[in-house]
């Protein structure tokens, strides 16, 4: 994948601490909600200029974009500090075919029927014909 592409990447700017896990940020709302979760931030002005923090949340509240970070950042920036933000991924199968278009090469196992599917007791009517049990 090539992260740098403009498609995956924004520029942003802290628009107000709300705590010192969460941002509001303004300059992502061309993207669609959660685009940027388990994501990164690399910070381009402040006291964190130069280091990358991993995001978390991303959620839209009333028009507003909030990034929540897996460390506390609200106590090292202030409002109007730049932050380019890169994609992230979920490590779900789903995400990795729609958002990146690189489903071929996802390592998980999507078709796996959870516990549940296995321990259960066979049904009558039950269909046994080996076809994939996961759409």
């Amino acid at each position: 994948m090539d992260l740098t592409d403009d498609a995956y990447r924004a520029e942003a700017v802290v628009a107000e601490v709300l705590d010192r896990f969460r941002l509001r940020i303004e300059g992502i709302g061309d993207f669609d909600e959660g685009w940027f979760a388990f994501g990164m931030a690399a910070w381009a002005s402040g006291k964190r200029e130069g280091l990358r923090d991993r995001v978390v949340t991303a959620v839209r509240l009333g028009g507003a974009d909030v990034l929540g970070f897996a460390v506390p950042v609200g106590e090292w920036v202030v409002e109007g500090e730049a932050l380019e933000l890169t994609a992230g991924c979920d490590r779900r199968f789903a995400t990795c075919g729609t958002r990146f278009g690189n489903a071929v090469n996802f390592r998980g196992f999507p078709h796996i029927p959870g516990s549940d599917f296995v321990l259960r007791y066979p049904r009558e009517g039950d269909v046994r014909d080996g076809r994939k049990l996961v759409g």
